[in-house]
């Protein structure tokens, strides 16, 4: 590792270059498969209790309890598309991890049922047409630059039947803001998501005001041999009425919910809902 690299670092500038982790990746999306499959924790996927009440909700709410024809941006392993499909509704999931859709498909096809998965980056993806209902769920909303978020919401909406409904979950913009006062922090471990191999991290935290972002960088430094791999997560922060213009410049009419339950939830703070009718 060089240590004049590290020292004169500067924080990563949000938006450019590699400014998301690399979920693409065969070996890093296996190890956060993992991490989606431990129930233990909330970390990369909510525990099964907290989606069973969510798509209790969406599914009686939201959904009128009626089959319908649902798509879900960033999908991951499938959980809520799964608990959709058994209550009777058919969806397409889209995700970018190799990982996470090749284990949702493998359920799909052993419990048969109407879901059909693609691997495919989400700002241009085939969405499908026609459709009753699209989520965007768990704080992807704030993953993607400010551009990104409004072509993949125009995309969305082009794919929703006349009234359609576009379900989305933000993080508050005082989530966001907090994750860049974390101070900076190590840790060594056998392994993690960024390593199969004894590794050093390094991480840090930024807080960029022109951009309203917060940035994320992680330094892995193998033990073995000491080579190191950077990388760098990017969060965009948004006050509420900002993420309701955005649905509306898109062409949806705007209600919000305190939760993915309808009300407040204190298992769930840092993030809200907005249902955009098409």
């Amino acid at each position: 590792m060089d240590l004049t690299q590290l020292v004169e670092r500067q924080p990563p500038r949000p938006w450019t270059g590699t400014s998301k982790l690399p979920w693409h990746d065969p070996d890093f999306s296996e190890r956060m498969l993992a991490e989606h499959l431990n129930p233990a924790h909330s970390a990369a996927s909510r525990q099964p209790i907290i989606i069973d009440r969510q798509v209790d909700w969406i599914h009686r709410q939201i959904l009128g309890a009626r089959p319908q024809r649902i798509l879900e941006l960033g999908c991951g392993p499938g959980f809520y598309l799964e608990r959709l499909a058994r209550l009777g509704h058919r969806c397409r999931g889209i995700d970018f991890s190799p990982a996470a859709i090749a284990h949702a498909g493998y359920r799909a096809d052993r419990y048969r049922l109407p879901v059909d998965y693609v691997r495919a980056d989400m700002r241009d993806g085939d969405y499908g047409s026609d459709l009753d209902a699209a989520l965007l769920l768990f704080g992807e909303f704030n993953a993607f630059a400010a551009a990104d978020m409004v072509a993949i919401l125009e995309h969305a909406k082009s794919s929703l039947r006349p009234g359609g409904l576009l379900i989305v979950e933000p993080h508050t913009f005082e989530y966001v803001r907090h994750i860049s006062h974390r101070p900076a922090n190590w840790f060594t471990a056998t392994n993690s998501v960024f390593s199969d191999r004894p590794h050093l991290c390094l991480h840090e935290c930024h807080w960029h005001q022109h951009d309203q972002a917060t940035t994320e960088r992680y330094w892995i430094v193998d033990q073995e041999t000491g080579l190191t791999e950077t990388y760098v997560n990017t969060l965009q922060a948004y006050h509420k009425p900002q993420c309701e213009a955005i649905l509306q410049e898109a062409g949806f009419k705007v209600s919000s919910y305190p939760s993915l339950t309808g009300r407040s939830d204190p298992d769930q703070a840092g993030l809200f809902v907005l249902v955009g009718e098409a």
